[in-house]
Parts: structure tokens; sequence; C-alpha cells
């Protein structure tokens, strides 16, 4: 069975067009390692949080792809 793979991603942090890139790069490995991956944004503040809380236990792992505010969101959520 393949891991499912829930990436929040703050759209805002860091260099958009490099981070873009950079994140379909990793979205496109762990795709090619057999993983479903979905991208979920959280662009306002408490986004993150929500997204994590309310991810579901379709999930094998939830990564937060943005600053260090994006990081302690989804662990609290």
């Amino acid at each position: 069975m393949p891991r499912r793979i829930l990436i929040i991603v703050n759209p805002d942090a860091g260099r958009a067009a490099a981070k873009r890139r950079r994140l379909a790069r990793v979205a496109a490995a762990l795709r090619g390692r057999g993983c479903d991956v979905e991208i979920r944004e959280a662009p306002r503040s408490g986004d993150a949080e929500h997204l994590a809380r309310t991810a579901g236990p379709e999930f094998d792992v939830i990564v937060a792809a943005g600053g260090d505010g994006t990081v302690a969101a989804v662990a609290k959520g």
C-alpha cells in the first residue's frame, strides 16, 4: 500500500518561484517512490494548524513546508 503524504505549505515563506520548483521536485521524487502526495496551501494565519488538525487518518505523514511559524503551526495542529 502506498504511503499517503500531506504537505502543508506556506506560499508566502521564502522565495516563491524557487520554493515551488523545489516542492514540485520533492513531490515528484516521493511519487516516483510510490507515495501518494497531496499539497495544500496555508496562506492565512491559522490555516496550517487547521489543515494539520483536520487532515484525517488517511494520511500516514504530514509535512510542513515553510518557515518556523509553519512548522510550529503544523506541529500544534
